[in-house]
C-alpha cells in the first residue's frame, strides 16, 4: 500500500493512516486531496527537475528574483530553503513562494509577537490573532487571543496550503491603542429568536468573553445578532470570564424564545481586559434592568 510523507510531521503514512489521523478535523474529500496533493511520495526525495544542479554560488538569478520582490535581505535564508528542498530552478522557487515566505517570517518572529493566522481548509476556516509563545526548528507555538487556546503549527503547514501567517504590524498595534471608544458604546441589548423546529439557527463558539456568533441561519433569523458578534451576557447572567463549561451551562439554563442578551462585536471586546468587559457588561445590565 502506497505511503506518502505527511508534511505536518514528516512521517510516512498510507491513505488509511492519514484518514485516521485527520478524521473529525477535515472531511473525507479534503483528506484524500491532502494525501494526493500535499503528501510527498516516499521515494521522491524532494522536488524533481531535469535542470542542472545549482552551483556552489547558489541558484542562478535568485538574487535578482528576490530584489524584484524587496526580499534581497533574505538571500541566505532562501538559498538554504533551495538546498534543503532540492530546488534548482527559479520556477520551483516561484511555485513554492508561500512556503518560502513562511520560512522568512519564521526568521523574524520572537516570543510575545502577535500574528494573524488564516485557516484555509477544514472545519475551522477563518482568521484569528494569536500571541507567539515560542519557536523551534519544527514550528511555532501560539496562544489564541480569543480563547487562550494553545497550539503548535509546523512550519510546513504555513505555506499557504493549510494556513497563512503574517505579523500584526506596529502600525496596527498603534491604531488599536489610539482607538479609545468606551466599550459601552458597542454594547447593545437584543432578544433571541427560537423556532420550535429550527431552534435558534446559530453556530456559536466559546471565547473568553462569552459566545461568539460564527453563523446566523435565515430561519428563524436573529435581527439583533450579526456574525462576528459575541454575547457577553444572556438572560441577565454574565457569560464573560466563564470557562467553556460554565458558559454552556449558563446559556443552556436560560435558553428560550425572547430571552434578552447583551452583545458587541468580538473585535471590540478583545481590546479591553476580561475584567473590564465583565464590569461594563454588569453596568449595562443594571442600567437596562432598571
Amino acid at each position: 500500500m502506497e505511503q506518502r510523507v505527511d508534511p505536518e510531521d514528516g512521517v510516512p503514512r498510507t491513505l488509511e493512516e492519514v484518514k485516521k489521523k485527520y478524521s473529525g478535523i477535515y472531511s473525507l474529500s479534503e483528506i484524500e486531496a491532502y494525501f494526493q496533493d500535499d503528501c510527498r511520495p516516499l521515494q521522491s526525495g524532494g522536488y524533481k527537475s531535469s535542470a542542472p544542479v545549482q552551483s556552489d554560488a547558489g541558484l542562478e538569478g535568485l538574487e535578482g528574483w528576490l530584489e524584484e520582490r524587496g526580499l534581497e535581505d533574505y538571500l541566505e535564508i532562501v538559498t538554504k530553503w533551495c538546498e534543503e528542498n532540492g530546488a534548482i530552478t527559479l520556477d520551483e522557487v516561484d511555485e513554492n513562494f508561500e512556503d518560502i515566505k513562511a520560512m522568512i517570517l519564521a526568521s523574524e518572529i520572537d516570543p510575545g509577537d502577535r500574528v494573524r493566522i488564516t485557516v484555509l481548509k477544514g472545519k475551522w476556516t477563518g482568521t484569528y490573532v494569536a500571541t507567539v509563545l515560542g519557536t523551534d526548528s519544527k514550528g511555532i507555538r501560539i496562544r489564541h487571543e480569543e480563547d487562550d487556546y494553545e497550539e503548535s503549527l509546523p512550519w510546513s503547514s504555513l505555506g499557504g496550503k493549510k494556513y497563512t501567517m503574517e505579523p500584526v504590524t506596529d502600525d496596527e498595534d498603534e491604531d488599536e491603542e489610539a482607538v479609545e471608544v468606551p466599550l459601552n458604546q458597542f454594547l447593545r441589548l437584543g432578544h433571541l429568536r427560537v423556532d420550535p423546529d429550527a431552534g435558534a439557527g446559530l453556530e456559536l463558539r466559546w471565547v473568553k468573553v462569552g459566545y461568539c456568533v460564527d453563523r446566523v441561519d435565515r430561519k428563524p433569523g436573529q435581527p439583533d445578532l450579526r456574525e462576528g458578534d459575541a454575547m457577553v451576557a444572556f438572560g441577565g447572567a454574565i457569560l464573560a470570564g466563564l470557562d467553556e463549561d460554565g458558559v454552556e451551562e449558563r446559556f443552556g439554563a436560560k435558553f428560550a424564545d425572547g430571552v434578552s442578551f447583551v452583545a458587541a462585536p468580538l473585535k471590540e471586546l478583545m481590546r479591553p481586559t476580561i475584567e473590564e468587559v465583565c464590569r461594563e457588561a454588569e453596568k449595562f445590565l443594571a442600567a437596562n434592568q432598571s
